[in-house]
């Protein structure tokens, strides 16, 4: 402002005094994870509902292209999720923390992850350190960039701390801190700097019973949802209690091992369908029971479309005008012998009458 002479501008004045509580410097130390601007929310819904809508759509057609876009959503989701637990990333570094971040989080986030440990291996490096009671401060410095950053790590509880405050923002750690910890030749991922919403465990995996078996019976369906549910509740209640005592943590754990093992190993009956039963049982229909009870289904007759045409041929547009003209322009005929090309004073029919009249 001074630079150009702007100091008595009220609304660059007003909106100096309140640059603590727009410029994102300013908060850096606030978590800011997952949010978003208001404007960048607004603009990412109105594009994505943008590709499948617009303003002349009818009320029901409104209501199936929104379907689409979340089945669109639901898939993506799914397919990511899939990605996550059953694929292998392509690693970029030697670095064992690299593979055990691929281990934890989700696959979008983990590549976040991936970049910050790639710097912290390519781009970074200790320029001095010193302790400092029972913590060793780091002058980190990275290439092609101005300024040093400060690391402040305990080995003694795994604490550390970058004055770039990424980790107290979005949740996950700098290059910074990655590259403290590669120096200190630690080789396991700090389990307190790992955010629950961000691990690939977050969301359950859909069980056979909700997501398959439609197969069999509602009674069935209900009462093993009903089971699962009681399994998946008493097993997070044991967890949960047994979290600080490793020991029993431990035994438990050795006894979820042992009875998957067991199901593992049995020869357990699977219910196998054919198409049609599986297509019955989800459109809630009945199959005939012979083959002479078999509808034949026929396309209706007499029954013509929007669309479909006229079975006519198209006319030229020189046909239709003659036509017009033809019908407007009628030529007048012959009073005596309705003919045309003559009127009643010239034709041959009246000469013929009169004649015959004189004979008389």
């Amino acid at each position: 402002m001074i630079k150009y002479n702007l100091t008595s501008n009220s609304w660059l004045s007003d909106m100096y005094n309140l640059r603590s509580d727009w410029i994102p410097a300013y908060y850096r130390h606030e978590h800011m994870s997952g949010l978003m601007r208001t404007t960048s929310r607004s603009e990412s819904e109105n594009h994505f509902f943008g590709q499948l809508t617009n303003t002349k759509l009818s009320l029901v057609e409104f209501l199936s292209h929104f379907d689409t876009a979340m089945e669109s959503q639901r898939f993506k989701r799914s397919k990511r999720d899939h990605d996550t637990r059953y694929t292998q990333p392509r690693m970029k570094t030697n670095y064992e923390l690299e593979l055990e971040a691929a281990k934890i989080y989700t696959r979008g986030i983990f590549f976040d992850v991936q970049e910050e440990i790639r710097l912290a291996c390519k781009n970074c490096m200790c320029r001095r350190e010193e302790e400092v009671g029972d913590s060793i401060k780091f002058y980190i410095l990275q290439v092609n960039l101005p300024g040093l950053h400060e690391v402040l790590f305990t080995p003694k509880d795994m604490v550390i701390k970058c004055s770039c405050n990424r980790y107290e923002q979005y949740g996950l750690l700098c290059r910074h801190a990655f590259c403290v910890l590669r120096l200190c030749g630690i080789k396991e991922f700090p389990k307190k700097y790992v955010m629950g919403h961000w691990t690939r465990d977050v969301v359950p995996k859909k069980t056979k019973v909700s997501s398959f078996d439609q197969n069999a019976a509602g009674n069935q369906v209900e009462r093993a949802s009903s089971i699962v549910r009681e399994i998946m509740t008493a097993t997070e209640h044991i967890v949960n209690r047994l979290v600080t005592n490793i020991d029993l943590l431990s035994s438990y754990r050795d006894q979820v091992i042992e009875s998957k093992l067991k199901v593992d190993s049995a020869d357990l009956p699977a219910e196998s369908l054919d198409k049609n039963s599986r297509l019955a049982n989800i459109l809630h229909a009945d199959q005939p029971c012979s083959s002479s009870s078999a509808a034949t289904i026929l396309p209706p007759s007499g029954i013509r479309n929007k669309g479909c045409g006229s079975n006519k041929r198209l006319k030229s547009f020189r046909e239709v005008s003659s036509s017009r003209i033809s019908k407007k322009t009628k030529t007048r005929g012959c009073l005596i012998c309705g003919g045309h090309g003559h009127n009643s004073r010239t034709c041959k029919m009246k000469t013929t009458v009169a004649d015959s009249q004189k004979s008389s």
